[in-house]
């Protein structure tokens, strides 16, 4: 069983070490990271979440998730869509359940938001590669 919370300050030092280490390709500076997701304005508390084997441990997994709450241009709020912007479990925690821990705590976040569909990475504001 993992334990999920959602992303605090404090966690900025692991949560780059476990981006970098899930997603090698896809590394994020902390300057890219503040920007490209803390300061999005669609972003809320619980939009980035992390995995933990125990309370208080390491991160081994996290997922952001967001809605729109700003419109884009010429498309509107989306209001039956959310959008997966970034998913990462360390290698070594792969296979042992953070993934489906974090896929099911995203469709909870979504059903509460009256989001019908969700869609994977292409959200224009901050979209990740």
């Amino acid at each position: 069983m993992f334990h999920l919370a959602p992303y605090t300050d404090s966690d900025l030092a692991a949560l780059l070490d476990l981006w970098e280490r899930a997603l090698p390709l896809d590394a994020i500076s902390r300057e890219e990271f503040e920007t490209r997701v803390l300061l999005d304005a669609n972003r809320e508390p619980e939009s980035l979440t992390l995995a933990r084997e125990t309370p208080g441990g390491p991160p081994v997994g996290f997922i952001l998730r967001l809605i729109l709450r700003q419109p884009i241009e010429r498309t509107g709020f989306l209001e039956n869509r959310g959008f997966i912007t970034a998913f990462g479990v360390l290698p070594e925690a792969r296979g042992r359940g953070a993934g489906a821990a974090l896929l099911e705590d995203t469709e909870r976040f979504f059903r509460e938001r009256k989001r019908k569909e969700i869609a994977l990475a292409p959200y224009t504001p901050n979209y990740f590669v």
